[in-house]
């Protein structure tokens, strides 16, 4: 009989590339679900055509995104790390977004699928 319970000199190679294989299918899942959420790659597309970018100014690179979707795609990509918002003290203050580093990959990578999508969808 097998012990469910085996510690790590009894797990196989395979059995290590397989729970490292789950653990990236999972954050791969996850990467996803956020960039493919709705008005997410709008709104990456919306700051990429100029940075940085207020908000009102987004919202009107987006045809159709209500202001509550707006906010809420700014916050989950602030959250992720994929931009930055920048207050600048003043009557009213003055709030931008921009591209971080990791966001600026992104970018890149957004690019290249930009190019294919024009390619292959015509």
């Amino acid at each position: 009989m097998v012990s469910r319970n085996h510690n790590l000199e009894n797990t196989t190679r395979y059995e290590i590339l397989d729970q490292q294989t789950m653990s990236n299918c999972k954050i791969i899942t996850n990467g996803y679900n956020r960039l493919f959420k709705a008005w997410t790659l709008s709104v990456l597309h919306g700051i990429a055509l100029s940075e940085p970018v207020r908000f009102n100014e987004l919202k009107r690179r987006i045809p159709n995104i209500s202001s509550s979707s707006l906010s809420d795609r700014l916050s989950d990509l602030v959250d992720a790390g994929i931009i930055t918002r920048t207050v600048t003290p003043g009557t009213p203050p003055s709030v931008h977004y921009s591209f971080s580093e990791k966001g600026r990959e992104l970018r890149a990578i957004l690019g290249d699928l930009d190019s294919w999508i024009v390619r292959w969808e015509k």
